[in-house]
């Protein structure tokens, strides 16, 4: 969890204005010097072992913390307060738009491709588009359906391989460190997903590459998500895809 801490570390004050927790999507709103922000999360039900527990702590009263309690909640080892302080973190942390490049995930994977077998770690729609165009594609889920590979498969295969494309998700279940000790410290290494804070303080773990997401229009995506919408349908509502690289890469 050291990477959360580090991105916590960088926020500055802001107030929390909205907190909305939809089916597939968390979306935190902040403000800070007069300026409305919108951060968004992945929604990860909770395990029956929280069961006797509030899943949300203060519901209700959310918008009584600061942004920096509120970012806090993402040490926790509760997926959904998780979402929520990680949803946080992306409304408040400053996404350095001189960085940015009009670029999603799967075209930055098929861009350095071509060095060697990919690394995949998530369950993403473009897989299918990716086996076809890439020579050698691993793809690793927790519950790995036929032609996926477990995460206790990391250790040995994702060594080998020049493109390691990891989930945001990672820093939801907290085991981002736990991936990218698996890797070779030669492969290009992306961070994606619309969970993932687009910061340059992941660069400082050997990643090489942040694709995220930006909200644009507020208002419609917060209601979308609140609606259950889906990724896409939140994209179609007011969402920008950006990718930001390392100095190595640059």
């Amino acid at each position: 969890m050291e990477a959360i801490r580090q991105l916590i570390q960088t926020l500055r004050p802001a107030e929390i204005d909205d907190v909305r927790i939809g089916l597939h999507w968390i979306g935190v709103t902040a403000r800070a010097q007069g300026r409305l922000t919108c951060g968004l999360a992945s929604t990860v039900p909770a395990s029956h072992d929280h069961h006797s527990d509030f899943d949300v702590p203060e519901a209700g009263r959310l918008s009584l913390l600061s942004g920096l309690e509120l970012a806090e909640w993402a040490l926790s080892d509760h997926p959904i307060r998780t979402g929520i302080g990680l949803a946080a973190i992306n409304a408040m942390v400053d996404p350095c738009p001189e960085l940015w490049e009009d670029i999603n995930a799967e075209q930055v994977i098929l861009r350095y491709a071509e060095q060697g077998p990919v690394g995949l770690l998530g369950r993403f729609p473009f897989i299918p588009r990716l086996r076809e165009k890439v020579k050698q594609l691993y793809v690793f889920e927790l519950n790995p359906q036929p032609g996926e590979y477990g995460t206790d498969d990391m250790k040995t295969i994702l060594p080998d391989c020049a493109v390691v494309a990891i989930t945001g998700m990672t820093l939801v279940n907290h085991t981002f460190e736990k991936v990218i000790s698996c890797r070779s410290p030669d492969s290009i290494s992306l961070v994606m997903g619309p969970t993932t804070p687009v910061s340059p303080v992941l660069f400082d773990y050997g990643i090489d590459l942040i694709s995220g997401t930006v909200v644009e229009k507020i208002e419609p995506v917060m209601r979308c998500l609140i609606q259950g919408g889906a990724y896409r349908q939140l994209h179609q509502a007011g969402t920008r895809l950006v990718t930001i690289q390392s100095p190595r890469l640059r």
